[in-house]
């Protein structure tokens, strides 16, 4: 009987032992995460949509904000440090700053620290480039001359509504080096409403461009409207998300 005691002593010390380096690592991956958790008066958490000599452009539920930092800012990522210079667009982050917002449009924060959450963020990058691909492949020479350039998202089902308004200041931004239309968000049923159509459906000195997902599918649709019977795109664009980068494959191009 002492011997059976004796030995369940022995096991229960071997346990501990055992178990000392798990309670140790536990330990110190909590005050690792501490130690990079956010320690400001206020947060905002969303994702970086462009990064620009140093200042990021963040998609939050809020709103748009520009985010400013310098030397004095902390970074980190998954627990460890990291460079500003491994920010990118599409990375969900979380901003630490002081309280203070700037009016303006887009809001604008100094961030006293920035927390990397995650790698992969929503697919307004994509989106956009996909826009500026189906462009660039069949510019037009309207482009320079046109008056009105409608953005119609009403079918990109998987973004939200402020994530729709990041890839209109997106595009805005890339529109403005090509033209000086004015640019809303519309689609075609609005314009036709609105009067803004002739009886045939033509939009005179205008051009949509419409993206939206396929119902039903994996892929989305791009397309340039110049006219009821002048336009291109493609049907059934898919995307992969690859060391950082939307992989995008078009198919089903069309052009009429």
């Amino acid at each position: 009987m002492k011997n059976r005691k004796t030995v369940s002593i022995i096991a229960a010390i071997c346990l501990f032992a055992l178990m000392i380096p798990l309670f140790c690592g536990c330990s110190a991956k909590a005050d690792n995460e501490n130690e990079n958790a956010i320690k400001s008066e206020s947060t905002i958490g969303g994702e970086i949509v462009s990064v620009r000599n140093g200042e990021l452009l963040v998609s939050s539920d809020s709103g748009l904000y520009f985010v400013s930092n310098d030397e004095k800012t902390v970074f980190s990522k998954k627990g460890r440090g990291f460079e500003k210079s491994e920010l990118r667009p599409g990375m969900a982050v979380q901003i630490g700053y002081n309280g203070i917002v700037q009016e303006t449009y887009p809001a604008m924060v100094y961030a006293e620290q920035i927390n990397v959450t995650a790698e992969e963020g929503s697919k307004i990058n994509l989106y956009a480039e996909a826009l500026k691909h189906i462009i660039e492949e069949n510019e037009r020479p309207q482009m320079k001359t046109v008056k009105t350039i409608a953005l119609d998202f009403t079918e990109l089902s998987d973004l939200s509504d402020k994530q729709k308004d990041a890839l209109e200041y997106l595009m805005t931004g890339y529109f403005m080096q090509k033209s000086n239309a004015e640019l809303i968000r519309s689609s075609y049923q609005e314009l036709l409403k609105d009067g803004r159509l002739t009886k045939d459906g033509e939009f005179e000195d205008g051009v949509i461009f419409s993206i939206g997902n396929n119902e039903g599918k994996k892929s989305f649709f791009v397309s340039q409207n110049w006219a009821a019977l002048n336009g291109d795109g493609c049907k059934d664009c898919t995307a992969k998300f690859r060391n950082g980068e939307w992989e995008i494959k078009y198919d089903g191009l069309w052009i009429s």
